[in-house]
């Protein structure tokens, strides 16, 4: 791990409060934990259809998480403080941003984790939007395996019983087995990424349809 002293003590303190607050609020229910590789690179897909996923995701995990989000996040001066003090960075939307590439490979290359929504905006669809090439991508360059993972429940957090009575649904986050065809393949990245994102997709949907149905 290459976290500096700092930037992981941020994380840290700032983890252990979000996640206080996350369960205390919505008490999410977590299932696949054993799915989460205990140590070495990962790149961590969710779906995206709240700003509370981000915490919601986080309530999942123990290990310190880097997060790549989009540029526009990071106009909120304490929002872009308190991500670049955790050890994130941004991305522009267009996905041809180099800088943020290359340094989501060597976060990989590293041996942490790093989250990328591949849906590349929060999606109010009633399934998956389209996912774009970059999380892919990247873990083709990073040879890293990707850990694809559904968040359900927070498209609409309160709700009312008897048609008055105010209740928090708990949001549900799901997380799959890593993807790992990828690493094995010898085609060229440019066909091993056509067969990869159909297959994280589906893998992904897979996952989201089966959040709903649990309880």
């Amino acid at each position: 791990m290459t976290w500096k002293r700092k930037e992981y003590i941020w994380y840290r303190c700032g983890h252990a409060l979000c996640t206080f607050i996350t369960y205390l609020m919505l008490r999410p229910k977590i299932f696949g934990k054993e799915n989460i590789p205990k140590s070495g690179a990962i790149l961590i897909t969710p779906n995206h259809r709240s700003m509370l996923d981000i915490p919601v995701l986080g309530c999942a995990f123990f290990r310190p998480l880097r997060f790549m989000a989009k540029k526009d996040l990071f106009t909120n001066k304490f929002i872009r403080w308190y991500f670049q003090t955790n050890g994130s960075f941004s991305i522009d939307k267009s996905e041809s941003d180099p800088v943020a590439i290359k340094r989501s490979v060597s976060v990989l290359k590293d041996k942490d984790a790093l989250v990328i929504f591949p849906e590349g905006k929060r999606s109010r669809e009633a399934d998956l939007a389209e996912l774009t090439p970059g999380a892919g991508f990247i873990a083709i360059k990073a040879k890293a395996p990707i850990l694809p993972i559904a968040i359900t429940g927070l498209d609409k957090v309160i709700h009312l019983k008897f048609g008055f009575l105010p209740y928090i649904s708990r949001p549900k986050v799901l997380i799959g087995k890593p993807i790992i065809s990828h690493l094995v393949s010898n085609e060229k990245s440019s066909l091993i990424l056509k067969e990869l994102n159909p297959e994280l997709k589906n893998k992904m949907k897979e996952l989201y349809e089966k959040s709903l149905k649990l309880d």
